[in-house]
């Protein structure tokens, strides 16, 4: 019986039927309950000291970050006098990500209820010459009707939710290219409305409860992560300083690939700067670039110390967030290991098919003796030894400081996708009656009282 193949078909089957319930949409299914009960949000009063560390910059607490994102729109929804501001931007997120045939009825419907001036959702900061551009985007095909509602509904002083903040010259402008269902209808209108929101609705918000919500989450993103919060499948590839394989973070049932980097291999390989470079094989770049030299007049920089090319690699990965490329999520350390956990991709790496699949020339020879690559042979236990054992590599107090800098635990707009996708954020998030409240954000009551099945939190 073939142990091995069985282990595979067993990793191969766990592995499938992670991947397939999280595509499906239910990463619940796959949640560990006992690390879920671990995701709740504290007492406001173990919070309080945020306020005065947080970054109060708009786009940064308002349009960046998803969890605050989200927070401040429900709190414009909640005020009367941001009400019609709050809808203006919804309806104009709906547009931005609407068909194209969708778009001039949505952008009609925004017209009449913001940008007219007979509306009382009317937004009078937009200018006219901006309200008149969104009337005109509005009868050809669905997305001029999408534009056409917009306009109705936002862009028009008769509508009830007309927006009186908007200036003139955008309410034209809008009113006058929404039958066309242009992709950038409200983008000048989005500007003004952004700008009114920043200017009056900020400060307020930062006073409410919606903003005390904000500072729970940010607790609870600060806190540290360690490797029992993920859960190994298979392993998807190797390298010379570890290997990466797929995981699941218990508590959310997402999946990720975690990039493992064994510490004594890489501190004796000086494999952090290996990593921060380009590849020894890689195609299309010359030695001088694969060893970290500067073409301009031959002179080769100093070599930086091994520890620098990791933490910048990390430093880079977590600062990139697009849906193109992969995007780190975690970075913790374990006591052989540091661990990169970023987004789990299909595909691999494009070196492969144009460096490994290329056929032999016809006129070549074919070779006396083939290895199977599957076998180990008696002349590569030396090897097999000397790559899998790393001696005379002792870590210091230099290493260990450096890695608890890395090991940074949570990247906060990552984090916070995570926890709005699977609807983590949704359950947490749980308010009382309306005019009351809720336990864990009344300074009034003690952190003690507050129990783990509070209104405020809802644990599977």
């Amino acid at each position: 019986m073939d142990i091995g193949g069985l282990e595979t078909v067993v990793a191969n089957s766990a592995y499938v039927s992670a991947r397939g319930s999280v595509d499906a949409s239910a990463p619940s299914t796959m949640r560990d309950k006992k690390m879920r009960a671990k995701l709740k949000l504290p007492h406001i009063s173990q919070c309080e000291h945020l306020r005065t560390q947080l970054d109060l910059d708009f786009h940064s607490l308002c349009l960046r970050q998803p969890i605050g994102k989200r927070l401040f729109q429900q709190f414009l929804e909640e005020q009367e006098a941001f009400a019609a501001a709050g809808g203006l931007w919804r309806s104009m997120e709906e547009y931005a990500v609407a068909e194209e045939g969708e778009r001039p009825q949505k952008a009609q419907k925004t017209v009449n209820q913001f940008f007219d001036s007979a509306s009382k959702s009317f937004c009078p900061f937009l200018e006219e010459k901006a309200i008149m551009r969104e009337y005109a985007v509005a009868e050809e095909g669905e997305r001029p009707q999408k534009a056409q509602k917009t306009v109705n509904q936002f862009f028009d002083s008769a509508s009830k939710s007309f927006c009186p903040f908007l200036e003139e010259k955008a309410i034209m402008r809008v009113k006058e290219d929404a039958r066309h269902g242009r992709a950038d209808l409200f983008k000048e209108a989005e500007g003004q409305l952004l700008k009114h929101l920043e200017e009056q609705a900020l400060a307020r918000y930062a006073g409410s409860l919606f903003f005390s919500r904000f500072l729970q989450f940010k607790w609870l993103e600060g806190q540290s992560v360690t490797e029992e919060w993920f859960l190994d499948f298979r392993v998807l590839g190797k390298g010379g300083f570890g290997e990466v394989c797929a995981c699941q973070m218990r508590a959310t049932g997402k999946m990720y690939a975690n990039k493992k980097l064994n510490k004594k291999r890489l501190k004796k390989r000086n494999g952090y700067e290996a990593r921060a470079g380009l590849g020894a094989r890689t195609p299309g770049f010359s030695p001088r670039l694969r060893e970290g030299r500067v073409s301009q007049g031959g002179a080769a920089p100093p070599r930086s110390a091994p520890r620098q090319g990791a933490i910048v690699e990390k430093r880079i990965l977590a600062k990139v967030h697009s849906r193109f490329i992969v995007t780190l999520a975690y970075a913790f350390q374990t006591k052989l290991d540091l661990c990169l956990v970023m987004t789990l991709m299909n595909g691999g790496d494009l070196r492969t098919g144009p460096s490994t699949r290329t056929s032999p020339p016809a006129t070549s020879p074919s070779p006396p003796f083939v290895p199977d690559p599957r076998t180990v042979y008696a002349k590569d236990i030396g090897e097999v030894g000397a790559f899998s054992t790393v001696r005379g590599v002792a870590l210091d107090e230099q290493d260990r400081a450096f890695y608890e800098d890395f090991s940074s635990g949570n990247i906060p707009i990552p984090w916070q996708e995570e926890m709005v996708e699977t609807g983590v954020f949704g359950e947490l998030n749980v308010w009382g009656a309306k005019g009351t409240v809720p336990r864990d954000l009344d300074p009034s009551v003690s952190a003690d009282s507050v129990s783990s099945k509070s209104g405020t939190c809802l644990l599977l």
